[in-house]
């Protein structure tokens, strides 16, 4: 497999400590060896990126990335930082049970699976690590609201 010039998590992020500090977290959390937890941080921020930039897609991870994307979550101020660096807006996590997510199908709107994200994510450039969207998986979050976090409203 060829990665060159393809996009990943880590340099995204662009803070090497900040990448090593979430991953320990994961790690820690959710007991797995720190190769497996880095492998889901750096699909965590890829998924982040791709579904901000397709908000129209209505993008869903992995089970095993949204592990690590609820830990990147729960470290506010570097997730927001990443949003507005790499997207230009806060990219929302709607579990697929809330409101939000229940009134998008309801009126016909349609949630990507994670195998689907994957590819919407190999497509835009970026390295997909195959093992971490199985096939088999079902969504349970989507980023499928796109209103305005500004403050306002």
């Amino acid at each position: 497999m060829n990665l060159v010039g393809m996009k990943s998590g880590v340099v995204l992020l662009d803070d090497l400590g900040t990448f090593d500090a979430l991953v320990s977290r994961i790690a820690h959390k959710h007991d797995l060896d720190r190769a497996y937890a880095g492998r889901s941080f750096d699909q965590a921020i890829l998924y982040t990126w791709t579904a901000g930039r397709h908000p129209e897609l209505n993008l869903s991870p992995s089970q095993q990335v949204d592990m690590a994307l609820d830990e990147f979550l729960l470290d506010t101020p570097t997730y927001r930082g990443f949003c507005d660096r790499q997207v230009g807006r806060y990219v929302d996590h709607i579990p697929i049970n809330a409101p939000m997510a229940r009134q998008l199908i309801a009126a016909g709107g349609r949630i990507h699976t994670p195998t689907e994200t994957a590819e919407v994510m190999r497509r835009a450039g970026c390295w997909v690590d195959d093992e971490l969207w199985p096939a088999d998986n079902k969504a349970n979050c989507t980023s499928c609201y796109t209103g305005d976090h500004g403050g306002g409203s």
